[in-house]
C-alpha cells in the first residue's frame, strides 16, 4: 500500500497535475467513486496503468517490455447506453491517462472504458472503471 501511495505521489509531482489518480491492475479496487454534478466541465482525473515488473510477474496492466502506444476512452451508462458528453477529452502520458470528465446531462451511474494498444501493436486490453455517479443533488 505504501509503495502505491509513493508511486501515485510521484505521478502527481512529475506530471504536475493536481487531480485524483487511480491505479490498475487491481481493477481499481482501492479507488473511490467519482461524483459529477451539473456544473462540472472538463474535470481532470488521472488513471495509471503500471508496467509489469518482469515477464512472469502479474503486477501491472501493461506487459513487461511494452509501452502504451495509444488509448481510447469512452463513457457509457452502466446499462450500456452511450454517454458521449461524459468524456470531454483524454491525454496519454507514459503510463497515465488523464481524462477530462463533464456532466453527462442526466443523473445516473456511468462507467469509463479504456482500450489500451501496446507498442508491439498485437495486444490490446480493455479496462472498465464502473464508479461514476452523476447527481444533481
Amino acid at each position: 500500500m505504501i509503495k502505491k501511495i509513493i508511486f501515485l505521489a510521484l505521478l502527481l509531482i512529475v506530471f504536475g497535475v493536481p487531480c485524483l489518480c487511480f491505479a490498475v491492475p487491481d481493477g481499481f479496487v482501492e479507488a473511490e467513486g467519482i461524483l459529477l454534478q451539473p456544473n462540472d466541465v472538463r474535470v481532470p482525473y488521472t488513471f495509471a496503468f503500471p508496467i509489469c515488473s518482469s515477464q512472469t510477474a502479474n503486477d501491472g496492466a501493461v506487459p513487461y517490455g511494452l509501452t502504451i502506444a495509444s488509448v481510447a476512452v469512452t463513457g457509457k451508462k452502466i446499462n450500456g447506453e452511450a454517454a458521449a458528453a461524459l468524456v470531454g477529452a483524454y491525454l496519454l502520458g507514459g503510463i497515465t491517462v488523464q481524462v477530462n470528465l463533464t456532466w453527462p446531462g442526466a443523473s445516473g451511474k456511468y462507467k469509463l472504458t479504456f482500450v489500451l494498444t501496446f507498442s508491439d501493436g498485437t495486444i490490446s486490453k480493455e479496462f472498465d472503471f464502473n464508479r461514476i455517479d452523476a447527481s444533481d443533488r
